[in-house]
């Protein structure tokens, strides 16, 4: 009786797990296999290579992707040039400063792009406080919005973080007993820095470099509002073609070509660094792996600028250089999101900070204007709808990895960190062309399924990470106590796993919340979200109501991070009172 309940019981797992594995597949088919295919597939003409052909022939495409690439490069070299001081002065900091750092850094990123643009739109523009300096300073005032340089300083805003974090945690890895030691052995400052420091710094640094320069060649939302016309790039190309003459084939072979070139990206930075560990993954071995691959290939080059920095004067002056580039990237990211706040309170329809006193007008034209509560609970339900569809999904990929040969791990990590890999212009196209053919365009739960692939790499980031130190011994332990699989999960393993699910959860949240190019060809105009409305607003008529739905935003953002903070910090303190009283308990 006992051998036959337990054979059951093995059958019907079998069965779920089956199920929940052809759902999963489903869901990437649809959504990213698909998508990817449809977009490969009209790429082709007749013959086969006519539609690159043609396009490598006209003069204004070769311009525009020339221009993408020129701006992806500049505002990459800025990005390292600024975020690897900033990042060495983080790590210099004491445990409360990193901390604050860090929330300074992360909270701006985590805001809407669209807010931030918005912000840029407004410093830049003639009214805007930078065109008041440069005169105040002799120099001839007017707007920076459609130039370079304004494009490049916002674009460096937008990416900035994504230079900055991975080269902190390849820092925060180092030992600082080695300069101690290369002192000792009497290299100077800058000698040490050059010929111990550097080096294993290196897997940060080209991850930031790759990151950066990816996202920014399928950025959309900052060129198009700050760059205009005369600074068109591939992403913008690509929305017009589809958009306006809904021209296929072009759209393809633009997208399939930035596809290419973002393979050959990663393909050579995998031979330099762990991709996992760029993308978040944790694989300690692997990464010290492609460190010492990567210091070793820098020795001769390192020898030869370590005896010009023995020579260099004022050795002491990095440290104190670093800290003026981590105030320099604080402004950069943080005053954009205050002169929001501050615009937001102009009585007068003027993107400028407000000289007649502060009025609350625009707030009550806000609340008295339902669109903006439509667009939002469109966004809300949309946005919870994805989080759930992305989390449970990101679980169990997650939750497979320690369970499958290392072939399969390859295909879920590729699968779920893909999405995040990928420019989202070309994922849009695709999942618009598959979502065109099954009639599923202009549906709230279609978009919400769309938005799940986007918000997916985070959650199953975020949930593998903490999977990889959750001891699986307990799971053993409390089946042999007679406890089913749903109770192992449900009383052993999700709330050890609380951090990571509930980090999930925010961070698949507020990616979905964010999304606009995805939702600009999916939701069709009866399903406005808060995204589009605010595109739709700044592309026609931008005025101080988008400085208080930005504020609005803002202060969402903050009381998450702050509440997802607390949270965190409570359980740390639930799980160290815990031991301390198992400990006692066990020495009693």
């Amino acid at each position: 009786m006992t051998i036959a309940l337990t054979s059951t019981r093995t059958s019907v797992q079998s069965l779920l797990l089956g199920i929940a594995w052809l759902v999963v597949a489903l869901f990437l088919l649809v959504t990213f296999i698909c998508p990817l295919g449809i977009v490969l597939a009209r790429s082709f003409g007749d013959p086969l290579f006519a539609n690159y052909a043609e396009m490598l022939a006209t003069g204004s495409i070769r311009t525009i992707v020339w221009r993408t690439m020129r701006l992806g490069l500049i505002v990459t070299t800025l990005c390292a040039v600024i975020g690897y001081p900033s990042a060495y002065a983080m790590t210099r900091l004491g445990d409360r400063g990193r901390a604050i750092a860090i929330g300074v850094i992360v909270l701006p990123f985590l805001t809407s792009y669209l807010v931030r643009t918005y912000g840029w739109i407004a410093m830049l523009g003639a009214n805007g406080i930078i065109s008041k300096v440069a005169v105040s300073l002799g120099f001839q005032g007017g707007s920076w919005n459609g130039t370079l340089p304004g494009l490049v300083v916002a674009m460096t805003h937008m990416l900035l973080p994504l230079m900055i974090l991975p080269i902190f945690v390849a820092m925060q890895a180092i030992d600082e007993r080695q300069l101690l030691a290369s002192s000792s052995l009497g290299a100077k400052p800058a000698e040490s820095f050059v010929r111990v420091y550097f080096p294993q710094t290196l897997s940060g640094l080209f991850s930031g470099i790759i990151l950066v320069f990816v996202v920014s060649l399928g950025f959309f939302i900052t060129p198009a509002l700050i760059g205009g016309t005369s600074e068109t790039t591939v992403a913008q190309l690509i929305y017009s073609f589809i958009n306006e003459l809904f021209d296929w084939k072009r759209s393809s072979s633009l997208a399939v070509s930035l596809l290419l070139i973002v393979i050959i990206l990663l393909a050579a930075g995998s031979r330099i660094i762990n991709l996992g560990a760029m993308f978040g993954l944790r694989d300690n071995h692997v990464q010290r792996r492609h460190m010492r691959n990567g210091a070793s290939r820098t020795g001769a080059p390192t020898r030869t600028i370590a005896t010009v920095a023995s020579r260099v004067p004022f050795q002491g002056a990095g440290h104190l250089l670093s800290f003026a580039f981590l105030g320099l990237s604080v402004a950069l990211l943080v005053l954009p999101l205050v002169y929001v706040i501050i615009v937001s309170f102009q009585p007068l329809r003027l993107l400028a900070l407000p000289t007649d006193g502060l009025s609350l007008n625009w707030y009550r034209e806000v609340l008295q204007k339902w669109e903006w509560f439509g667009a939002a609970g469109n966004s809300l339900i949309v946005a919870a709808m994805a989080t759930l569809i992305a989390v449970v999904i990101g679980f169990f990929l997650a939750s497979r990895l320690r369970q499958v040969s290392r072939l399969t791990q390859l295909g879920i990590m590729l699968l779920a960190i893909g999405p995040l890999a990928l420019p989202n212009i070309v994922l849009a196209i695709g999942i618009y062309g598959v979502f065109l053919q099954l009639g599923w365009t202009g549906s709230i739960w279609a978009l919400a399924v769309a938005h799940g692939l986007i918000a997916l790499p985070y959650a199953f980031v975020n949930i593998a990470n903490g999977l990889s130190g959750y001891d699986q011994r307990l799971d053993l332990a409390a089946s042999s106590l007679g406890a089913r699989p749903w109770t192992v999960l449900r009383r052993v393993k999700l709330p050890l796993l609380q951090a990571s699910i509930v980090t999930a959860c925010a961070l698949a949240f507020l990616m979905s919340f964010d999304e606009l190019i995805i939702t600009l060809f999916i939701a069709g105009p009866a399903l406005p979200t808060l995204p589009v409305r605010m595109w739709a607003a700044t592309s026609q008529n931008i005025s101080p109501e988008l400085a208080v739905v930005g504020t609005l935003i803002i202060i969402f953002v903050l009381i998450a991070g702050v509440g997802l903070k607390t949270a965190n910090a409570q359980r740390k303190r639930l799980l160290s009172t815990r031991s301390a009283d198992m400990n006692s308990t066990q020495e009693g």
